[in-house]
């Protein structure tokens, strides 16, 4: 197998982790619909971000994937 391709069960793991990552990014969606406290607002913006950040790179890494 090429070293640069991931194998079954890492592409498995990314899969899960964005999985979980994307859930983490509606929740913050969610919460900020109904959020009034502007600290707790900009709290979440950033988690939303960082989400949005960490979903783009599994999907450049799950990109690499023989089982895509």
């Amino acid at each position: 197998m090429n070293a640069n391709r991931l194998a079954a069960h890492e592409t498995l793991e990314l899969h899960e982790l964005l999985a979980s990552t994307t859930t983490s990014y509606t929740v913050c969606q969610s919460l900020r619909n109904s959020v009034t406290d502007p600290q707790l607002g900009n709290f979440i913006d950033q988690q939303g971000q960082v989400c949005q950040r960490h979903m783009q790179e599994l999907q450049q890494l799950l990109s690499r994937s023989a089982f895509h």
